[in-house]
């Protein structure tokens, strides 16, 4: 089971931190790739994306995670719901897991400095 696993404990406490401390604009989710249908297996700030635990890869993002032979696909700009979102995920194998971190910032009030 993926929530025993001392891998995923640390992703998980991982994306807790990196969302408290960038705060409600900062969403991060780990999703099982080995489940695109119920990939999402925890999510911080969800209102970024409105996206839930349990809900399956996007299209686009199963893509993204195709097209990255080495695991990385970072700094990428996308949009959802109106927000533009600034975004980085990585996707590695260990201990029998297929997993993908990814943080989405929402910058939308920054944009009109760039």
């Amino acid at each position: 089971m993926i929530k025993n696993n001392e891998f995923y404990d640390f992703l998980e406490k991982m994306g807790s931190l990196i969302a408290e401390t960038f705060g409600s604009k900062c969403e991060v989710v780990i999703s099982d790739l080995n489940c695109p249908e119920s990939t999402i297996l925890a999510i911080f700030n969800n209102h970024v994306t409105g996206r839930n635990v349990g809900d399956p890869l996007t299209p686009q993002a199963l893509e993204r995670v195709r097209s990255s032979a080495d695991g990385y696909y970072i700094n990428y700009r996308d949009s959802k719901g109106g927000r533009t979102l600034k975004t980085s995920t990585i996707s590695c194998e260990m201990g029998g897991l297929n997993l993908a971190f990814c943080i989405n910032y929402d910058c939308s009030n920054l944009d009109q400095f760039f």
